[in-house]
């Protein structure tokens, strides 16, 4: 017979586990509808530990998703009082900021994400770049603007160059690994 072992320590510690409360809002997510009940199951883990920081952050970038700015931008700063200079949460607050129009503030955050920037962001940093020469184009800053698209197609041809290169190796190999195969 089946038994379902729900004893009450289990139950409580896997909400005090952000994993928990990352997995139920995500799994709301995927429906375009489901947002508000993904909001839900964050500010519930949210309840339960109020210093995680990644449930701060999703909670905040669902709220810019959903069009609740000030909460999301308030939420950024509170991730932010956790971990000062966090790129992603700078570049949270920019699009936000970019999204109401405030462009300046908006040029702000994304300058001080991409001088705080580390491997570690979920963003890259070609994503922020470009977006830093969206509000300088927005704020009528032309020249600063074209420097910045300049230095992304630099970016994105030597990418495109690393690519085929990559294409061209696999080519050479591609016959000594096919006959590995059995």
């Amino acid at each position: 017979m089946f038994k379902l072992d729900l004893t009450v320590s289990k139950v409580y510690k896997s909400f005090k586990d952000y994993k928990f409360w990352m997995q139920q809002s995500q799994i709301r997510k995927v429906h375009p509808t489901d947002w508000e009940s993904s909001l839900d199951y964050l500010a519930s883990g949210l309840r339960e530990l109020p210093l995680e920081i990644k449930l701060l952050y999703n909670y905040a970038c669902v709220n810019e998703k959903i069009g609740n700015y000030q909460t999301a931008l308030q939420f950024f700063d509170f991730a932010m009082e956790i971990r000062p200079r966090w790129t992603d949460a700078l570049f949270g607050k920019a699009v936000t900021y970019f999204k109401l129009g405030h462009f300046k503030q908006s040029k702000k955050c994304v300058k001080t994400a991409i001088h705080n920037y580390k491997n570690d962001s979920f963003e890259k940093l070609a994503v922020m770049q470009y977006f830093q020469a969206m509000c300088y184009k927005n704020l009528g800053k032309f020249q600063k603007a074209e420097r910045d698209y300049a230095a992304l197609t630099a970016v994105f041809r030597q990418d495109e160059g690393m690519l085929i290169r990559s294409h061209v190796v696999g080519c050479i190999l591609l016959p000594l690994q096919v006959n590995r195969i059995e």
